[in-house]
């Protein structure tokens, strides 16, 4: 598998491309879409935000196509390391790809994963 950063890596969709980077830590913010009502413009004005300023680190496990196109991640939740995906209080939350900012850096799995749990499964 050919590193992203030092050369062109294609997928054909988002099947293969979580098939091929299966134990990838990603942050992640989850955008909230607002739209307020603009009266003298009979428009809305977008006032979407993220939740949270901080990242949220998780595992990409769950991927379900829905019928308007979008995909809904179900993401394992990382707070500390990545040993807490076999805790017994482990968590899943699941967003929409559209709501989601996502972020990949090397540098997470060598801090969240410095024992190469996710690279085992």
């Amino acid at each position: 598998m050919s590193d992203a950063f030092t050369s062109l890596t294609v997928y054909d969709d988002f099947k293969q491309f979580f098939e091929q980077n299966p134990g990838r830590i990603y942050r992640y913010w989850v955008y909230r879409r607002m739209f307020t009502p603009y009266e003298q413009k009979q428009a809305y004005m977008d006032e979407s935000f993220f939740e949270q300023s901080q990242a949220l680190f998780g595992v990409v496990r769950e991927v379900v196509p829905l019928p308007n196109g979008d995909l809904l991640l179900g993401i394992a939740n990382i707070a500390e390391d990545a040993s807490e995906l076999s805790a017994d209080n482990r968590q899943m939350t699941y967003h929409r790809l559209s709501d989601l900012q996502l972020m990949y850096m090397p540098l997470d799995a060598q801090e969240l994963d410095p024992n190469g749990l996710l690279s085992e499964s």
